[in-house]
This record gives structure tokens, sequence and C-alpha cells, in this order.
């Protein structure tokens, strides 16, 4: 199991246990963070194949209100337990706080999804809201062919008066 450790943390966290879950005693969990608490907090969490290479990676937003809020797709490693998260910035950092007030932060969750119209793009693109940012914005790869590049553009949708 994967958590966005929000409040507590602020990392992003594989638990797990070697027995099934419905067995297990909290002293049989056992855990480790994928990421850097620093980055943090981390708030929305899940799993997609972002770079169409047929293997699952993670998206993740970091929820922040200093403006350096961000949405990441984490490569997770055929090992989760003990091998190397490589993580990687979808797009610019931004999404400050349309208010400024305490406890406010951007951006907010994001969702994957692929069109498929004649000409399916082979990268997965992201809808993220700003939450307290105020906008609903877009990601799309540059070069959507290329399973190792993970550069993204952003482009803003819909920019409010109010929080999305």
């Amino acid at each position: 199991m994967l958590a966005a450790r929000y409040f507590d943390g602020k990392a992003l966290t594989l638990f797990w246990c070697d027995k099934p879950w419905h067995l297990c005693s909290p002293t049989d969990v056992q855990s480790r963070d994928v990421s850097s608490a620093s980055d943090g907090p981390w708030f929305s969490v899940s799993v997609h194949d972002l770079n169409g290479d047929g293997v699952d990676d993670v998206l993740a937003t970091t929820n922040r209100n200093d403006g350096l809020g961000a949405v990441y797709g984490f490569e997770v490693p055929s090992d989760a337990r003990t091998g190397t998260w490589t993580s990687h910035r979808l797009g610019p950092a931004g999404f400050a706080p349309h208010f400024r007030l305490p406890g406010q932060g951007g951006p907010g969750t994001a969702t994957a999804f692929r069109l498929n119209m004649g000409a399916p793009e082979r990268k997965a693109m992201v809808l993220v809201s700003g939450d307290d940012n105020a906008t609903v914005c877009m990601l799309t790869a540059f070069v959507p062919g290329d399973p190792t590049n993970w550069d993204y553009r952003l482009v803003r949708l819909l920019t409010s008066s109010k929080g999305t």
C-alpha cells in the first residue's frame, strides 16, 4: 500500500506485510519512505502507466502553501520494497495559493487519462486541480512517443476567483 502522508511525516510511504493484510498486526507492518519529506507534503497518489512503457508508475502531487507544489511521476522499481524509486517532476512547480491563508496550498488531485481518437497518445495526459491555487490545468507530454522523456508542458484550462 502506498500512502501520501500529508499530515504526519510529509513523505510518500510504502507499507507492506508479508501476510495477507487481514492477518497482519501492527507489528507485522513494515514501511519505507520512497520520497523525500522535504518535497512534501504529499497530497494525492494514484497508479497509472504514465509513460506508456507497459509498467505502472505512481502519479502524486505535493500540496504546498509556498508556491512550490508540483505533480510528480515515480517509476516503481521491480522490487518496490528495496529498489530505487525514480521521481520526475511533470511540468513546472508553482500552484501558489490564491488567497494565502494558513493551511491552504496547491495543487490538489491529479488524474491521468488517455485519449483514443484515431491516434492514441503513448503517454498519459494529466488533469490537475489547483486546489487553493484556483486553477484547473492539463499536463501533456512534450515527446508523446518516448517513454524515457518525462518533460511535460502545463496548460491552464481555467482560472477561478475562488478555490477549485
